[in-house]
């Protein structure tokens, strides 16, 4: 309760915060997380119950069953929001049933998503869904979460006229479309009926119709109406063909030069293939004879000069490559730990000498092996 006074305090005006609790859910041995939250007002009896049922509990074993969810907190009016799917932890759809049938609101039971994608997925199959942010870091908030977050076309200006959007309330819904700044104009689509009214916001305006209705005509209309008061307007009609005059879709017309954007065009590589030629086939007798050739110079047995097995250099490269990247990872470690004095307030010395220590061996280790898929990787090279 402080923090969100705390909230509210710097916050002011300059957009809402509307207390809420996220739950750990326990039920038939699975865990899932839903979110409760109530109106502004309510705040104080939210805390209350909050305090009331986490008593004796820490924020690491605490969890609650969803008969007492709904038994504490669905007398403050509020909204559910449930982890879904891919949004873990998550509840299943039976968790969510049954809080939608137990509670006085049904309509205010959402389902949570991780991006817009799947929330829009959840809608068109008639999921009352809502995608947000867990916010990790909030000096990486407008950078990172903020603009992956979708746009609202309709402004929200309280806990109560969200809940009538989500109740699909047509008074809210109006009042809001109204702030839209609607026009009415007077257009005459279709020649042999008479004039009709009709109202646009400055905002997307969507018809539905199916297909020979008339809508292109009522784009034509609007866009005739609009002409002819000095306004720009451009109409576009979807078919395969006008696509591909309007827009080129096969680019005929396309003139552009790569180094402007930093892509090679890669004329060499291009024409090294272009040249690149099979080699002759080796005869059988040839594999004959290196098979049954016997190396007895001593210098080629010391240099380990015969016997080579089948290995492929990209093999060998990558295994080196593999090595020496973790090798890399637990040196960049190791100095961290060496050069982090903050470490000696959180970790006790000797468990951090014992880290170092293990870490010392490790690399030992690695950097054996990494010696030795040096000298394979160069090996397999020069063979």
């Amino acid at each position: 309760m402080e923090q969100y006074n705390d909230f509210k305090e710097v916050v002011g005006s300059d957009f809402q915060i509307w207390p809420g609790v996220e739950l750990d859910i326990l039920e038939d041995g699975r865990r899932g997380h839903l979110l409760v939250i109530v109106c502004p007002e309510s705040a104080k009896k939210l805390g209350e119950t909050v305090t009331s049922v986490s008593k004796g509990k820490t924020p690491d074993n605490f969890y609650i069953s969803i008969d007492d969810v709904l038994a504490n907190f669905d007398s403050l009016n509020p909204i559910y929001v449930a982890h879904y799917k891919q949004k873990k932890p998550d509840l299943t759809d039976k968790d969510i049933e049954r809080i939608s049938e137990k509670t006085q609101y049904k309509n205010r039971v959402l389902k949570e998503a991780t991006n817009s994608i799947s929330a829009g997925i959840f809608l068109s199959h008639g999921h009352s869904s809502i995608y947000g942010s867990d916010v990790q870091n909030w000096n990486k908030y407008q950078k990172s979460h903020a603009k992956n977050l979708p746009d609202l076309r309709l402004p929200v200006e309280s806990f109560e006229q969200f809940c009538l959007l989500l109740n699909k309330d047509n008074v809210a819904i109006n009042t809001l479309l109204d702030k839209k700044h609607p026009e009415a104009i007077t257009i005459k689509p279709f020649k042999e009926d008479q004039p009709f009214d009709l109202t646009v916001y400055d905002d997307i305006n969507i018809f539905f119709g199916s297909k020979g209705t008339g809508k292109s005509d009522i784009l034509k209309a609007i866009a005739k109406h609009y002409s002819s008061k000095g306004v720009s307007a451009r109409r576009f009609e979807s078919g395969s063909e006008k696509l591909h005059d309007v827009f080129d879709l096969s680019g005929k017309k396309l003139q552009l030069d790569l180094n402007d954007f930093d892509i090679s065009y890669c004329v060499k590589e291009i024409d090294f293939l272009k040249k690149s030629q099979e080699v002759d086939v080796t005869s059988l007798s040839k594999y004959r004879q290196f098979f049954s050739a016997s190396l007895t110079n001593k210098k080629a047995n010391k240099i380990l000069a015969k016997d080579f097995p089948k290995e492929n250099v990209q093999t060998a490269n990558r295994a080196f490559d593999e090595v020496n990247s973790v090798y890399e990872r637990f040196i960049d470690f190791k100095n961290y730990l060496e050069s982090e004095e903050s470490l000696e307030n959180l970790i006790k010395s000797d468990k951090l000498e014992k880290l170092i220590e293990s870490i010392r061996d490790i690399l030992t280790d690695l950097n054996k092996s990494r010696s030795d898929k040096f000298v394979n990787n160069k090996t397999v090279f020069f063979v």
